[in-house]
């Protein structure tokens, strides 16, 4: 899920593991029914809500330092 969650196509996923596109579009589909969800997207938000995946913040950085809050002045 993590080579997903990095944008990594099926067929890019495969390569990297070094198995077929079709095991890898097989394992996501299986993922996808158990979890009830008909999509990518759907199986890498569930992945996240229930902790299996953690995304890093963009660069690194929290989002209080990310942007300023309304009426605030940095």
């Amino acid at each position: 899920m993590r080579l997903f969650a990095h944008g990594l196509s099926d067929k890019q996923v495969a390569r990297q593991l070094g198995i077929s596109e079709l095991t890898v579009r097989k394992h996501r589909t299986n993922m996808q029914g158990r979890l009830g969800v008909s999509n990518g997207c759907a199986l890498l938000f569930e992945a996240v809500v229930c902790g299996w995946l953690v995304l890093p913040l963009a660069d690194s950085q929290s989002p209080s330092t990310s942007m300023p809050l309304e009426g605030k002045t940095p």
